[in-house]
């Protein structure tokens, strides 16, 4: 199976990373992004490390010298409508091809006119679908496809849905990639607003970070823990299952995590196999609660053998939260939680304060343009 893995930024991280390949998982790419740009990414700017731009040209190079390709995020959900001004879709332009130039192999979007735009501006960039569009039917594929989209990344909320899996391998004509160890909610009804939010949060003039949306799912796991299990994660173990398939790529989330953490992530994947907390190597953010410390949570990988076979075989949309009660079942074995109750109600607290008092609200600054380090210095001329 290939890999596609965040870079944490760090070149020593691209030595050790070429090191822990083995026969059966290789690396196939390196993702991430500048902090804050004009088109931003799926992450808040204060998550994910702030490079600047000649480290981001040195860092490909050496990842191409290890043979990784990279592929560069331009993945929000949304650049509120200056894609259509003048001077934000200049500045667009501009941003695609500085990417362009500094080596990117591929491309990740979300928006349907950037990838258009980018196959007018930089033909020779493979173009990849954000699992953030939420791809999980053929016929979302084909359209995307029809735009020029190479390569889908799909909706998380797939990963168990083996019929739906296979026919999109059969049919699509696309590279397919499914995302691994991200636990949002299933069916989480935050989910595109949280994206919205941290897309927004990467763009100049950013309003104050999306607290609500990241302090709902905290809550919502404290009230029914089996939430962790329904939470459509492939764990290490399970890689084999989708390489039946034909699933070609599995990515890594974890753009905000460590070079040690990453590598710590890397290696159980590469390994296929991970012996302790499944949160260890997963990507997931619990709220801080004001004075009082995140609850414990340990999920025990080993008591999660045989799970993802057995939801395989279960019809998740019709039955979950009605029939079915199997996450909570075995949640109750594999999932322990120290300080609950007080983290809990730290939390409905929180959230009460936010929805009945309302906090002031952050004013959102109309658009500027990227200031000179979200662009090239010396950035080619605008096409026409």
């Amino acid at each position: 199976m290939r890999l596609c893995i965040p870079t944490s930024w760090d070149n020593d991280f691209l030595d050790r990373l070429a090191a822990m390949q083995t026969p059966d998982s290789r690396v196939h790419e390196l993702f991430g992004s500048l902090a804050v740009s004009v088109i931003g990414s799926g992450r808040e700017a204060f998550i994910v490390p702030d490079v600047e731009r000649d480290a981001v040209r040195e860092h490909i190079a050496l990842a191409h010298k290890h043979g990784f390709r990279f592929n560069y995020l331009m993945n929000a959900s949304t650049m509120g409508g200056i894609e259509f001004t003048p001077q934000g879709r200049a500045d667009l332009v501009r941003y695609i091809e500085w990417v362009a130039d500094i080596g990117a192999d591929a491309i990740t979007v979300t928006i349907p006119f950037v990838l258009e735009l980018i196959g007018d501006v930089a033909p020779h960039i493979e173009r990849v679908v954000s699992t953030i569009a939420h791809v999980d039917s053929l016929a979302q594929a084909a359209f995307w496809k029809g735009m020029g989209a190479d390569r889908v990344t799909l909706s998380l909320m797939i990963n168990r849905d083996f019929s739906v899996l296979k026919s999109l391998r059969k049919s699509s004509g696309l590279d397919l990639e499914v995302l691994a160890n991200e636990l949002c909610l299933y069916m989480c009804p935050y989910r595109s607003y949280h994206y919205d939010l941290m897309s927004q949060g990467s763009q100049p003039g950013a309003c104050a970070p999306g607290t609500y949306p990241g302090l709902c799912c905290s809550l919502d796991r404290m009230k029914d823990p089996a939430e962790f299990l329904k939470a459509r994660f492939i764990r290490p173990e399970d890689v084999r299952l989708y390489e039946n398939i034909g699933i070609d790529l599995i990515k890594i989330a974890g753009r905000g995590r460590s070079t040690e953490t990453l590598l710590q992530i890397a290696g159980a994947y590469f390994g296929r196999r991970w012996d302790g907390n499944l949160l260890d190597i997963s990507d997931i953010s619990m709220y801080d609660a004001p004075g009082v410390d995140r609850a414990k949570i340990y999920i025990d990988n080993r008591k999660l053998d045989g799970f993802v076979e057995t939801m395989a075989t279960i019809d998740c949309r019709r039955c979950c939260g009605a029939s079915c009660q199997m996450c909570g079942d075995v949640a109750s074995k594999a999932v322990r939680i120290e300080g609950l109750e007080e983290y809990k109600d730290a939390l409905e607290k929180a959230r009460g304060a936010l929805v009945t008092t309302g906090a002031k609200p952050s004013i959102v600054n109309k658009y500027q343009s990227p200031t000179p380090r979200d662009l090239p210095e010396d950035p080619p001329e605008t096409k026409d």
